[in-house]
Parts: structure tokens; sequence; C-alpha cells
């Protein structure tokens, strides 16, 4: 039977996709379960599919379903961007946001960007996700609206990327370690003193991508590998307790270093660096709440944590 699919049942199905209930989503909805039961039918005539299936007591979505999640939550994104894009007043819009990175830029660099949001826009939300290989996939399928990290990304779909700044890599230790005791805080290291102590190895920030061993390449000597962790937490605090070395983007400030006792020194040339940027699915692109979002996170980066970088 030929339906024509409006709004309402594309958000009903949204829901329906979520709850995998009638019920529970004529609450979210605000409706009647018979409401909603009807629009499933309506969908099910539609799909040619039951879209879910009683497994035991339970509902489980049908394969059909489960194909057309990524695509429903996208196209309602891009609706709500369309519409938002004339209508977004901070005070007011409750619209929610999933952005992606790393620990440490969660850590270091957002915290002064949601105290402003929570002043602006009191009532938008986030939930931030942790950036992992398959971060370009979610992104095409609607899950991620925003990634700030390193650059280049790959994608499988259509992104707009801005790029923000390029940060320098230096070597953070202990303040207690024998090259910060030996040293000026201005100093730059020789590839001696690099290769002098064993290094540990953030595998999400610099020292885990192939730059790590390029650099040292360049360098023509071979550092000593000692400890590999998967965030710069887990590197902060071995470095903090011993004598290893941690080649890392150096966004945080001498305060936050000296508050974990911490400090840095500048590494030998080549100067190694990584360019932090930021991409976006297109349909984000002309959203009004979107740009918003992104201009008030950019200036922040630039103007208060790399001024001077």
């Amino acid at each position: 039977m030929d339906h024509q699919i409006n709004l309402n049942l594309l958000r009903t199905l949204n829901v329906l996709l979520e709850t995998k209930s009638s019920k529970a989503s004529a609450e979210i909805l605000n409706v009647s379960q018979p409401a909603v039961s009807k629009q499933l039918t309506i969908l099910r005539e539609h799909f040619c599919d039951p879209l879910l299936v009683r497994n035991g007591g339970n509902n489980e979505l049908s394969t059909k379903a489960i194909s057309l999640q990524g695509e429903v939550v996208q196209t309602l994104k891009r609706i709500d961007s369309v519409f938002d894009g004339h209508s977004f007043i901070p005070s007011s819009s409750t619209q929610h946001f999933n952005i992606a990175s790393n620990s440490a830029i969660i850590r270091e660099v957002m915290p002064p960007v949601i105290k402003k949001i929570c002043t602006l826009a009191p009532n938008l939300s986030f939930s931030f996700i942790a950036a992992s290989e398959d971060l370009e996939k979610r992104m095409d399928a609607g899950d991620v609206d925003l990634y700030l990290g390193t650059l280049p990304v790959k994608s499988y779909g259509a992104l707009k990327v801005q790029e923000l700044v390029r940060v320098p890599v230096q070597c953070i230790m202990s303040q207690q370690h024998p090259l910060a005791i030996s040293t000026p805080p201005e100093a730059i290291l020789t590839k001696e003193m690099l290769v002098e102590f064993p290094h540990t190895i953030n595998r999400t920030g610099f020292s885990g991508t192939a730059d790590f061993a390029v650099y040292f390449y360049n360098l023509g000597v071979e550092p000593q590998q000692r400890f590999s962790v998967m965030e710069f937490g887990a590197a902060q605090a071995i470095v903090s307790s011993t004598n290893s070395l941690l080649l890392e983007t150096t966004f945080r400030s001498l305060d936050q270093l000296n508050a974990n006792n911490l400090t840095s020194r500048k590494v030998p040339a080549p100067y190694p660096s990584t360019l932090l940027g930021a991409c976006w699915p297109a349909y984000w692109h002309n959203s009004q709440a979107h740009r918003w979002l992104r201009q008030e996170l950019f200036d922040i980066i630039k103007n208060n944590f790399l001024a001077g970088a």
C-alpha cells in the first residue's frame, strides 16, 4: 500500500526503533498508545516489514529496522538543521549534540567551553564520545555531530573540516626528573638527552601515532619505549612518578602541568607538531545551532588555549 510518509511518522519510527515499544514511544511522544500503534501499522505496510518482532516476552528490531536506524537519525538531524537555521535562540534551545574527542582534549579544552555555554544556552546538552577507529562511520551514520581532535580524518560521507591550529609537541617529565633539574624551562633538549631515558607511549596522543617513529627516525636515533598506555591521564601518572619521558601535544598550561608534578621542555628540530581541528557532517553546516556551538568552541581554543603556541 502506498502511503505518503509525513514528518510525524518519521519521528515515531525513530522513537520506536529506540524504545522497541509502542507504550514507551507514546509516553515520549506525548500521544496515546493507540495512536502510536496505528502509525506502526502504517510504517509496517510502507516498508513491507514488521519492524518490531516478538522474541519471548520482549520486542526486537527486525533486520530491516536495524538497517533503517542510522538513516532515520541522519534524516531527522538534517530536517532539524533546516528549521533551526531560522529559529535558533541560545537561551531557549534544548538541542543535544554528540561530540567525539579524546579524553585529554575533553578534560583540558572543554570545561571553559561548557562553562560559557551553560551561561548562554542553559538547556543545550552534550554527550562526549571517545574518538575511535570507526569515528568516520559513526559520523556518517548520524551518531556523532562534531569531532574535535587531530587531523586529517578520512570520510565515508560528506564532511566539513576546519583546521584550527598547529600545536607543538614537547617533552613532558616529572619536576624531579634529572633533565628537569639540569636544564632551564626554556631549554631545547638534545637528541642524546631524549634517548638517555625511557619513554611512555600514549597511544591516543602524538606518541601513539606513526609521527612518533618518524620523528625519531629523522633524528637518527632509537628511543627506549618502556610503557604503553591508552590515554594521557595514565601516561601522566606514570611520567610523574618515574624517570620516563612523554612526547605529547602541549595545549596544557604551565599551571596545569605544575599541578600534576610535571614540567616540559622543547624537543630538537625537526620540530614536531599536530594539527588540531574539527569536522562535522555536511548537513549540520548551515544549522544555526551547530554553527553557534562551533564558533564558541573554536574561539576559545584559538584565543585562550593556544595563543602563542
